[in-house]
């Protein structure tokens, strides 16, 4: 879990995730250095199983920087990740029961999962994300509309060791993940909604709102992006 200024949904979230954990289970968070109450919320709650770092954020490089920060947040809480199942988190949602042991099962015949959600609050309050499954078997399709969200996936450790580190500035790591996923193992994809996806003016990605970059940035993005994936598949041949 990434975290950055999160305190009005930190604890829900939290809470709904430790019910569902083993003794032996951690949550890795990683601040950013939030300026409200999130740290003391955090400590507030007192679970062996959570585990804070500190990072430092780099400075501002475009108006894409906000994306930045959140896929080196995550990155730096990857790196100390320590478990055979690794789970990505936002600080907002509400993760439903049962959600961890129906993705761990999944889990079990491939190396990556995503699963659908649904929206809490805003004009799609109720609505399930995803109306089939997002990925396609042609590349073109999936590159032209990402499929993944990092608060929709859990991969096996093996994954990991192939997408770190993360290439100079990544705007979406899930996705990075996830497109590793699909070249290199296998993606399933869950159709029942295993949590709250919380919609609010922080969000830093928003899955109801559009791109506000130009159609030329988007395009230069995808080619960048594809090639920084082939290099790293190629690389690790």
């Amino acid at each position: 879990m990434a975290t950055y200024n999160g305190e009005d949904f930190i604890e829900d979230q939290l809470y709904s995730i430790l019910q569902q954990l083993d003794c032996d289970d951690e949550i890795i968070i990683s601040d950013d250095g939030s300026s409200d109450k999130t740290l003391e919320i955090i400590n507030g709650i007192d679970d062996y199983r959570i585990k804070i770092y500190n990072h430092e954020k780099i400075q501002k490089i475009h108006k894409s920087a906000g994306h930045i920060y959140v896929s080196k947040n995550f990155e730096f809480a990857l790196e100390k990740a320590t478990g055979d199942i690794i789970f990505l988190s936002d600080q907002d949602d509400i993760w439903l029961d049962g959600r961890i042991s129906r993705m761990k099962l999944e889990l079990e015949n491939h190396e990556c999962v995503i699963c659908n959600f649904r929206l809490l609050g805003g004009d799609e309050d109720g609505k399930e994300y995803y109306l089939k499954n997002p990925i396609s078997k042609f590349t073109i399709c999936n590159l032209i509309k990402m499929p993944f969200f990092g608060s929709a996936m859990a991969f096996k450790k093996n994954l990991l060791k192939l997408a770190l580190p993360f290439p100079d500035n990544l705007l979406l790591h899930d996705n990075w993940i996830g497109f590793l996923a699909l070249k290199s193992s296998s993606v399933s994809y869950i159709n029942e909604p295993l949590h709250f996806y919380r919609i609010h003016s922080s969000n830093t990605s928003n899955a109801t709102r559009k791109s506000s970059n130009p159609f030329w940035y988007r395009i230069l993005y995808r080619i960048d992006f594809y090639y920084k994936l082939f290099m790293r598949l190629n690389k690790r041949k």
